[in-house]
């Protein structure tokens, strides 16, 4: 059997992150938690969401440019 991934309702999530249950259906609403199951008219969060939102990956830096002030003066 697949290991199936732990899933969270609204109110677990807004427990455990210290929000209002309102907020955290807003968030979902908005789509912070791209993977949410909705049942009936609960909405189940995968742990893997919840810590994606907490911990957002850090944003790529452009390449610096390596050549010098005087040789990009020289085009």
């Amino acid at each position: 059997m697949p290991d199936l991934p732990h899933l969270y309702t609204t109110r677990e999530v807004a427990d455990a992150l210290h929000l209002n249950v309102q907020t955290v259906q807003a968030y979902v609403r908005a789509g912070k938690f791209p993977n949410t199951r909705t049942v009936g008219r609960k909405h189940l969060i995968p742990v893997d969401d919840v810590h994606a939102f907490l911990y957002p990956p850090a944003p790529t830096l452009a390449p610096r440019n390596t050549r010098s002030k005087a040789q990009q003066r020289k085009r």
